[in-house]
């Protein structure tokens, strides 16, 4: 009950300025909520079965108070292939003009929060949860590409960060690519994401091999956040809402982009760029075992249906064709 005042508390003071959902809360504040239960020497409520009484009670009151604070109930919307490739275009060209480092790094982060939500289906709170030393274990280009004998591919593991989330599994551990990461997409597809590119720079930003060839730097905490300024803050999917995708999809709108016509960008929200990245996935004829595998639906199951397995047995070949748009 306190969880869900909190996140009722936050959601309306923060409803006039950014529009922030109770649900996206949820996911922001989640490692805040979980010491809180922790300190009070109770289980963290995501780590519960869906059954268990407390996280449906949550779940239930999440949603009511979604209801009372007035917020849009409808499917973020998908946006179409042109849109999500012109936003990308607009991403890099803000890398691009960047005038000094620190604003540099924040564009290229940027960059790899849309990717991983577009080409990795990540919900719109996952990519934060990811560390710079994961991103570095798992990151295969370059000569590690070489060594392995297979295409170049960014992967992602959340094993690292806070225990229990749907991203990281403490009952069962998902290795889609025999080398540990949880989810993986290719480092440039055909219509030129360049998601590969973006991740060894910041790496190498803060003096991290991206091909693996020297060790991970032993001054650099191994749990340091990936998504971290050079000032130290961290990112998160609110502030990536507000001052990153509906500021470059205003900017295509003002374009006069005809995809764009007559959106109503406050409905536009996080899972906009995980919908968009599974309905395009659709469209190219991917079929739904390899969606649902690459999204991680039904991965924590304790009988996984037999299209879960089918992603697991895939080839990494085969796994990565579901990013190449």
């Amino acid at each position: 009950m306190a969880t869900a005042w909190h996140l009722c508390f936050r959601a309306r003071s923060t409803a006039g300025q950014t529009g922030t959902k109770v649900q996206t809360l949820k996911g922001t504040d989640r490692s805040a909520i979980s010491a809180c239960f922790r300190k009070s020497g109770l289980g963290s409520p995501w780590q519960l079965p869906t059954h268990h009484a407390w996280k449906s009670e949550l779940n239930d009151l999440l949603t009511g108070m979604s209801n009372v604070l007035g917020e849009p109930g409808e499917r973020s919307p998908a946006l179409s292939f042109d849109v999500v490739l012109e936003a990308n275009a607009l991403l890099w060209q803000a890398v691009d003009l960047a005038a000094f480092p620190a604003a540099r790094l924040d564009a290229l982060l940027d960059v790899c929060a849309f990717d991983f939500q577009v080409l990795a289906f990540c919900r719109p709170g996952e990519p934060y949860l990811l560390s710079l030393y994961a991103m570095h274990k798992h990151l295969c280009v370059g000569t590690r590409a070489d060594q392995r004998g297979c295409q170049e591919y960014v992967g992602l593991s959340w094993r690292t960060s806070e225990a229990g989330t749907k991203t990281n599994p403490t009952a069962k551990a998902y290795n889609v690519d025999n080398h540990g990461a949880c989810a993986v997409l290719l480092a440039t597809t055909r219509s030129g994401f360049r998601t590969g590119e973006a991740v060894s720079e910041v790496l190498r930003f803060w003096n991290v091999d991206p091909e693996g060839a020297w060790p991970y730097p032993p001054g650099v905490w191994s749990k340091v956040a990936f998504f971290r300024s050079v000032d130290g803050s961290l990112g998160n999917s609110v502030d990536f809402l507000h001052h990153c995708l509906r500021p470059t999809l205003s900017h295509l709108q003002r374009r006069g982009m005809g995809d764009l016509n007559g959106l109503d960008l406050g409905v536009v929200y996080g899972y906009s760029l995980k919908n968009s990245g599974v309905t395009l996935a659709a469209a190219r004829g991917v079929e739904k075992y390899l969606r649902n595998g690459h999204g991680r639906w039904l991965l924590l199951s304790s009988n996984p249906p037999d299209m879960v397995e089918a992603y697991v047995q895939a080839s990494l070949e085969t796994k990565l064709t579901v990013s190449n748009v």
